[in-house]
């Protein structure tokens, strides 16, 4: 993950922070909210969201020609793990994060708190909302 704004033209990856009231900071990709599972692990990372909950929750995934760029977050938070299926996911403090199909627009939280197991991930890995 490098420092700053991904250039120009570029088919890079770039990291927001957004701020909610109810939720405070979460993370973005494309102006979309960035989601944890509670399933995952950390330490060390890994995904457990695979076949239909992959579908309803993208992972963030990265190809080997794409890099990762943010303006507001730890680059050394920032990392990957490699999926089951070769894929590259993105993660943050270790947890790989994940888009919501359903998420339409920036500003879109309708992830938050799923199955209590679905969060807003902040800029330092944790769960937005929870106190």
């Amino acid at each position: 993950m490098y420092r700053g704004t991904a250039p120009t033209g570029a088919n890079d990856v770039q990291l927001g922070i957004a701020d909610n009231i109810a939720v405070g900071q979460y993370v973005t990709a494309a102006d979309h909210a960035l989601y944890r599972f509670d399933a995952d692990t950390a330490e060390p990372s890994a995904s457990h969201c695979a076949a239909d909950c992959a579908t309803k929750w993208p992972p963030l995934i990265v190809r080997r020609d794409q890099a990762v760029y943010t303006a507001e977050i730890d680059p050394s938070l920032g990392g990957f793990v490699e999926r089951a299926d070769g894929a590259c996911q993105v993660t943050i403090a270790g947890w790989p994060v994940y888009h919501l199909a359903t998420d339409r627009r920036a500003g879109d939280l309708l992830g938050q708190g799923v199955g209590g197991v679905w969060h807003a991930v902040t800029p330092t890995g944790g769960e937005a909302g929870v106190n």
